[in-house]
């Protein structure tokens, strides 16, 4: 960019004096003189630049960008792909929320869509708007501890609804023929004999070489065998188109690798599983997506009021930003395509509750996994957790209750009122939870208020190395975000049934 010299400067902090200088002087209708020598040097240069700043509220500066373009351009194509850049410039940035400063009202209502945008500005900014305004998304069903993806596959469409698991890294249905051991499902399963886009993927392909598991037929199609705590899916990968819909309303559509589940064991009403890893076959990786971000309503909305269902964002606009946020960072573990953070502790009101005695952590302690419902700890760190718990409700517990075995429960609800403020203290980043997050009612024809964070001595936790999983009752109302460029987790406190 030019300064007033006439002199070409690339640094951040020079173009932030020269827009700054632009903006404040020289686009004004004050200064017609100002205006007229800039188209003056524009026109003998046959080339202008252009310059944005992003700054924050304190006027501090986070980036710049300068470029030169090679073409004459009249004011108002001049400001239109300035206003472009500029929205490029912060999305690249990870930048979802920000405030663009013009002078134009004919491209401010082009941008916002309150008005149809001039032909000669329209190709310029015609892809930028649907970018813009078409962020691929999906809507969430709380369902028995899970939350449902709403997808549709195949030709004609066929609505499939998959556990959101940010642990699983495949994207698998329940098809048809099924074995005999198959669970009964609430939703119709998918035939693919009836889509005209299905096709078997071969075990020589790229896609079968690269899922660990994948092994062949004797009719060589690529087998896939994927377990979980609750029982087992084998199947065959295939390619198949899926749909969700978007924040435009519009239906978008991904080529992806799927298994088509035959030989299911898993003792669940909803078998589907869409995997929000990082691996290559996951529902993320596969649609290129660099960042993803969902809202998952508290346990138990559904038995409340059944219509209220929330949202999982893909790209570009699904950034997690603004007052509240906090992030911390991705610990990549070893041939994992998980999820895995630090977690250094947790407070119980002010009394602050270590993860280890010793007060050494191991980074990537804790994956991040919201396909199980509780937040599960090693033992020593849960036994001497629910002690302080114990301490701060003055409230008697259960006690020689067979059916609820060593679990913390309360016979009286659990709220803000009597219960303790659990803050996590994850690398870098404290996120509050109330008891609406930390206690629920598992037994609904009990009035049984439980600690929602168990010990993984208990469970059927597939780690033995004290990796402790942050479940889905923990995730509530909070919008999370995940970044994979930046590999950063982000959480901001949210009332997730309003979204």
């Amino acid at each position: 960019m030019e300064d007033s010299t006439g002199t070409w400067q690339e640094t951040s902090e020079t173009i932030e004096a020269i827009v700054t200088e632009y903006f404040l002087l020289l686009f004004t209708t004050s200064n017609p003189a100002k205006i007229e020598r800039v188209t003056d040097i524009v026109q003998a240069m046959q080339s202008m630049g252009i310059g944005v700043v992003i700054w924050d509220h304190l006027r501090l500066v986070h980036a710049a960008l300068s470029m030169k373009i090679h073409a004459l351009l009249g004011p108002l194509e001049t400001e239109a792909k300035a206003m472009e850049e500029g929205i490029r410039f912060t999305w690249d940035r990870g930048i979802s929320t920000a405030i663009f400063e013009g002078d134009s009202m004919v491209v401010y209502h082009s941008f916002t869509g309150s008005a149809t945008p001039p032909s000669s500005i329209f190709n310029m900014i015609s892809g930028l708007l649907v970018t813009a305004h078409n962020v691929p998304q999906a809507q969430l069903i709380p369902y028995q501890g899970q939350h449902l993806m709403k997808a549709s596959i195949g030709t004609p469409p066929v609505d499939i609804y998959g556990v959101a698991d940010t642990a699983s890294n495949l994207v698998w249905t329940p098809c048809v023929p099924c074995n005999d051991y198959f669970f009964k499902q609430i939703h119709p399963l998918f035939d693919p004999k009836k889509s005209s886009t299905y096709s078997e993927i071969y075990c020589h392909s790229e896609k079968c070489q690269v899922w660990d598991e994948g092994h062949c037929s004797p009719q060589n199609s690529c087998i896939y065998s994927s377990g979980y705590v609750s029982g087992l899916s084998q199947g065959v990968l295939a390619k198949e188109k899926a749909t969700i819909t978007s924040t435009s309303g519009q239906a978008v559509s991904f080529d992806i690798a799927l298994g088509c589940g035959h030989n299911n064991t898993l003792h669940s009403d909803v078998q589907a599983t869409i995997g929000l890893g990082s691996g290559p076959l996951s529902f993320v990786s596969q649609i290129g997506s660099k960042r993803f971000s969902y809202c998952l309503l508290p346990f138990g909305t559904e038995s409340t009021d059944p219509s209220i269902t929330s949202k999982i964002s893909f790209g570009n606009g699904s950034e997690v930003v603004g007052d509240g946020v906090v992030s911390t960072p991705i610990v990549d573990r070893e041939s994992r395509h998980e999820y895995y953070v630090t977690l250094e502790g947790i407070s119980v009101g002010d009394t602050y509750v270590p993860f280890n005695s010793s007060g050494k952590v191991s980074k990537g302690n804790m994956l991040i996994d919201s396909g199980s419902p509780a937040l599960s700890l090693p033992p020593d760190f849960y036994d001497r957790l629910e002690v302080e718990v114990k301490k701060q409700i003055s409230i008697d517990p259960i006690k020689n209750d067979t059916l609820l075995g060593t679990r913390l429960c309360y016979r009286t609800e659990i709220t803000n009122e009597n219960g303790p403020i659990l803050t996590v203290h994850f690398e870098g980043a404290d996120v509050e939870l109330k008891p609406i997050q930390t206690f629920n009612r598992p037994i609904k024809r009990f009035e049984y208020y439980c600690f929602g964070i168990t010990n993984i001595g208990g469970t059927d936790n597939e780690f033995s190395d004290s990796t402790g999983v942050y479940g889905n009752y923990v995730q509530a109302n909070f919008l999370i975000g995940y970044d994979l460029e930046t590999r950063i987790v982000s959480f901001k406190p949210t009332d997730c049934t309003k979204l």
